[in-house]
């Protein structure tokens, strides 16, 4: 998918792209290997924000990491709090070692269900178990954990300026 990204289907779409691509701390080329912020870079990418940069962070949580990088890129309003900002389309932060200190990150999507209706999932790159791109629930582990909300800058619908 090399298409410009300018709504949020169309980040959900370019996440869903690269499902299945093996996991690699620092990794951002598609099909080959990307981490947690490979694929956020790539999304980002294709909706027109030069964010091919060097991989600036930790795989280990740290004060000044992924949460900081994304802060300087994404558009985000603390105020208005991660459970109310969840949208399909923003980017999710959630914390993994060390409680509130962003570590991960995912693509926050919706999926149809048979019996009606849809459920909020998230895509990201995981390095327990799967070790690839994966889409799965945004279940009460991840809510848990979540930190905060980002929107990319130049979706249509988004709701913030830096």
């Amino acid at each position: 998918m090399a298409e410009e990204v300018t709504t949020a289907d169309g980040v959900v779409q370019a996440a869903r792209h690269v499902i299945g691509t093996p996991f690699r701390h620092c990794g951002r080329e598609p099909g080959v290997a990307m981490d947690c912020g490979g694929l956020i870079v790539y999304v980002a990418s294709l909706a027109g924000l030069a964010a091919r940069g060097p991989c600036l962070y930790s795989r280990f949580p740290s004060r000044v990491g992924l949460g900081t990088i994304l802060d300087r890129h994404l558009w985000c309003d603390p105020a208005a709090g991660p459970l109310g900002s969840l949208r399909a389309g923003s980017v999710a932060g959630f914390w993994w070692d060390v409680p509130c200190v962003v570590s991960h990150c995912a693509i926050v999507a919706d999926r149809p269900l048979l019996i009606g209706g849809s459920e909020m999932t998230i895509i990201h790159s995981f390095a327990m178990g799967a070790r690839q791109v994966i889409e799965v629930p945004l279940d009460r582990f991840w809510i848990d954990r979540l930190v905060r909300v980002w929107d990319i800058p130049g979706i249509e619908g988004a709701r913030w300026r830096p």
